[in-house]
């Protein structure tokens, strides 16, 4: 599972740290050893979970994590 956590860290000070949002890659475990299978959940602090979507057949060997990342929000945001 890999977690995604964006903060606020009001004026770089760093002891001020607000987290906004978290969101989760877990692998479903139903891929194969070249293409993985993903839930993305991004969540909310006030909705808790807010959104959830699939990824199939992630080319895992070809392209790294910041890829998945990257087709998890197209996916759950709606973006073309």
């Amino acid at each position: 599972m890999l977690r995604i956590t964006i903060e606020l860290i009001p004026q770089g000070d760093i002891t001020k740290i607000k987290k906004l949002y978290t969101g989760y890659i877990v692998n479903d475990g139903t891929g194969t050893e070249s293409k993985g299978n993903y839930k993305i959940i991004l969540e909310d602090k006030r909705e808790n979970e807010w959104k959830e979507e699939k990824i199939n057949n992630f080319p895992r060997k070809r392209k790294n994590a910041w890829y998945l990342l990257y087709e998890g929000l197209k996916k759950c945001l709606d973006v073309k």
